[in-house]
């Protein structure tokens, strides 16, 4: 699927570039930006199972995939165990060769599946709350460390469980910011939208004289909050990846994000008549 959506996106890209400034280009660009995204979406599913794997400290046991975590702290983990038959998994993630989503554990309550294995061959983890489902190498090494450390394990600091793509707006600052960006991109398309019977035709070629002597529609000023949706998102992507994850980078991309907003508005408002 991965695959047929990046040659999809990629023939559709190189289609709206050849395509001269017009109707048509507008209206194929919402088609590429939605197959794109859709490729984003796709790829980065495959990752988080591609980069599934558990970290195990002094304090916490982390289950890593993709951009997301899941932190249990030692103390909290009430038995730790090889096979749980009576677990069944419900909200699954369809990766082939991996057992992922949520479900529940007879007489027990919410689970979680991280494993390449059946329930009743996985290592679970049993919580107050939950009970997680993995799948280390060497599964009796694993259980005999955590029953190790459980007993001289420090309090840790506890982190929500998952919090992954989204992890950069929970900062209210990084949240304000997106929110203005995004705001800003769609009021861009509903102004323009509602100029459009009253605007002229485009100038989009001068010659060296400066005078125009190339005009596309009035539509192809949607290109301008195109632009910005592009931008918005792309930074957004860039701001979950684990290198780039830190408040000040976060800060910094999607404030380019909403600067952009503001200069493609001046842009529109220099194009009216």
């Amino acid at each position: 699927m991965l695959a047929v959506l990046l040659v999809v996106e990629g023939l559709l890209v190189r289609r709206w570039l050849s395509l001269p400034v017009g109707l048509a280009a507008v209206a194929m660009a919402p088609v590429a930006i939605a197959t794109g995204l859709a490729s984003a979406a796709a790829g980065l599913r495959v990752l988080s199972c591609l980069t599934m794997h558990y970290v195990l400290d002094a304090r916490t046991l982390t289950i890593v995939r993709g951009t997301a975590r899941w932190v249990v702290p030692l103390t909290a983990i009430e038995r730790v165990y090889i096979g749980e038959a009576r677990a069944v998994l419900v909200d699954r993630l369809v990766i082939p060769g991996f057992n992922l989503g949520r479900g529940y554990v007879k007489d027990r309550g919410k689970a979680v599946f991280f494993t390449t294995l059946p329930a009743a061959a996985a290592v679970a983890v049993q919580t107050e709350t939950c009970t997680y489902l993995v799948s280390p190498r060497l599964a009796g090494e694993f259980v005999g460390a955590i029953e190790q450390r459980r007993g001289s394990a420090g309090a840790a600091e506890e982190c929500e469980p998952g919090a992954g793509f989204l992890v950069v707006l929970k900062r209210p600052l990084a949240a304000g910011l997106a929110l203005l960006a995004a705001l800003g991109n769609l009021a861009l398309y509903a102004y323009i939208v509602w100029w459009l019977p009253a605007l002229p035709d485009l100038p989009v070629h001068f010659s060296s004289a400066g005078m125009a002597d190339r005009w596309g529609p009035a539509a192809a000023r949607l290109w301008l909050p195109q632009i910005g949706t592009i931008i918005l998102v792309s930074n957004l992507l860039l701001a979950v990846l684990p290198p780039l994850r830190r408040p000040m980078t976060t800060y910094v991309l999607l404030a380019a994000a909403l600067l952009v907003q503001v200069f493609l508005w001046l842009g529109f408002l220099m194009l009216l008549p």
